[in-house]
């Protein structure tokens, strides 16, 4: 599933507005990046695990 597909399958949750469903995407995945460049992990129970790997 790419981002446009993911989307789209959140998008009934927003009265099925793609705009809504992709902002509420950007917010969640701004947030990780954010906070992975803080130097901190992100932890979402029964979903994963982010952490910041740094590739040489």
């Amino acid at each position: 599933m790419n981002k446009a597909q993911f989307i789209a399958a959140l998008a009934p949750h927003f009265n099925d507005s793609k705009k809504e469903a992709a902002h509420a995407v950007d917010i969640v995945f701004d947030t990780i990046v954010r906070t992975l460049h803080k130097g901190e992990d992100v932890m979402i129970n029964d979903f994963g695990k982010f952490k910041k790997v740094d590739r040489k």
